[in-house]
């Protein structure tokens, strides 16, 4: 046999297949949710070549397949929406009922067995929701990049606050910004920052002298 036809005769085994779809999708999906990692959606993209390759000889059920690619896009898309697990559980049901159908034949050994699709599906849940917990770390720490990251920080005032009235100013992450707080206070009180509301920063009395601070203009 040729080089080709011994590579057909490992991938065109219906379970070597299957396995090479599962990783492709999981590859591109891995890619999808850590854009320019690179490598990922490389080695998905050449085990979808493969198992594509391999399913070209079998009698592939068209709406198995999509079932399995529904299946794989309702999972990515817990990384971007927030169902509380609902699009993941939906997910994998459609990728294990996919699995099933996949193979069209009445043919026992050309089928997928349960036996492979339950351990494969617990896998992909598994590795789900290991990505959609650095998902929301990012999230996480992104959200505290620009104002929402003086929130806790201590400085000092340098334009009187009065209750009721703008124009009060503190000094704190070596910047100037306009303050408003529920107490009067003074030019040199140290305080903290509780809030943003705007371009305008809510604070509160602090016991914690200010890192670089300024004498009060």
């Amino acid at each position: 046999p040729t080089i080709a036809e011994r590579v057909l005769g490992v991938v065109g085994d219906p379970q070597i297949a299957y396995l090479l779809l599962l990783a492709g999708f999981l590859g591109i999906m891995l890619e999808l949710m850590s854009p320019g990692a690179i490598g990922p959606g490389i080695a998905g993209a050449v085990c979808l070549l493969l198992a594509f390759y391999g399913l070209s000889v079998l009698p592939v059920s068209g709406v198995g397949l999509a079932l399995i690619v529904v299946g794989f896009a309702l999972l990515a898309a817990e990384a971007f929406v927030t169902s509380y697990g609902a699009l993941t559980l939906a997910g994998l049901g459609c990728l294990v009922l996919g699995s099933v159908m996949l193979i069209d034949t009445p043919i026992p050994e050309f089928r997928i067995g349960l036996e492979l699709i339950l351990p494969a599906a617990a896998v992909l849940a598994l590795a789900t929701g290991l990505l959609l917990s650095r998902a929301v770390r990012g999230r996480r720490s992104s959200a505290k990049v620009g104002l929402e990251a003086l929130i806790g920080q201590v400085g000092e005032v340098l334009k009187p606050i009065e209750v009721g009235r703008g124009g009060g100013k503190v000094f704190v992450h070596g910047e100037t910004w306009d303050a408003v707080a529920s107490n009067a206070l003074p030019a040199g009180a140290s305080v903290r920052i509780v809030d943003v509301e705007g371009r305008r920063l809510r604070v509160a009395p602090s016991d914690v002298a200010p890192e670089g601070g300024r004498s009060a203009l």
